[in-house]
């Protein structure tokens, strides 16, 4: 008589589970948007189910479960505005680190990834205007 392995057990499914079970669990351990406090574990159930009319005839079930840790919440700081005249609500989110009611330089057409100068915004060039 064969034995049965995780490697053998329902024709390699129950090794192929437990191999996806675990990438998972290290994905999620790497992952930076997940604490590094939660534990996580894979866990398997074999249930064994003897026939009562005949002996040594057996039903096995084979369970693979993960436990994961959650996402992280992400925060933010939003600012609502009615517009007093069209009764208009806006709301626009506060950039990091920047005070209700500031402009940033994104409002001005300068890229805040990279420093440069968008395209989509007419920047005035102060040296070419008048000063009457």
């Amino acid at each position: 008589m064969n034995r049965l392995t995780m490697a053998t057990i329902c024709g390699g499914e129950v090794q192929r589970k437990v191999d996806a079970a675990m990438k998972a669990v290290a994905e999620n351990i790497m992952d930076p948007g997940t604490s590094n406090k939660t534990k996580r574990s894979v866990t398997i159930k074999i249930t064994m189910e003897p026939n009562e009319e005949l002996v040594g005839d057996v039903i096995a079930l084979v369970e693979v479960t993960k436990k994961l840790a959650p996402e992280m919440g992400d925060a933010t700081r939003p600012i609502m505005q009615k517009d007093r005249y069209t009764d208009q609500i806006r709301i626009a989110e506060i950039g990091v680190g920047q005070i209700v009611g500031q402009m940033s330089f994104g409002d001005y057409g300068i890229d805040t990834e990279t420093g440069e100068v968008r395209n989509d915004f007419n920047v005035i060039d102060m040296s070419e205007v008048s000063h009457e």
